[in-house]
């Protein structure tokens, strides 16, 4: 037993590979839907490329709607996320692991 929280060296490397795979999946995740927002949000809106170096009003405002609803629904999950962390820390009574945010 460690005087850090009552946990052996062993105990506190585990903890910390957790950690890093919690975050790593995090930023798996992150970036996964970033590209799934990019790529629908500009089927969606820009549905033909013209010689225009600018969108037009319509398509800026889809596109602001579009990217709107996929961060609210990031924050939702992130929300989640956290919340089953929580939950799963408190049965296991270890030290709280990165959530997505």
């Amino acid at each position: 037993m460690s005087l850090f929280g009552g946990r052996s060296a062993a105990q506190q490397d585990e903890l910390a590979k957790q950690q890093f795979e919690q975050q790593k999946m995090e930023v798996e995740f992150t970036t996964n839907m970033f590209n799934k927002m990019v790529k629908n949000c500009f089927r969606k809106c820009v549905p033909k490329l013209t010689e225009e170096p600018d969108l037009n009003v319509a398509e800026m405002t889809c596109v602001d709607r579009c990217v709107s609803k996929y961060m609210k629904f990031h924050t939702k999950v992130g929300t989640e996320m956290q919340k089953a962390n929580a939950a799963l820390q408190s049965q296991q009574g270890g030290m709280p692991v990165a959530a997505g945010q």
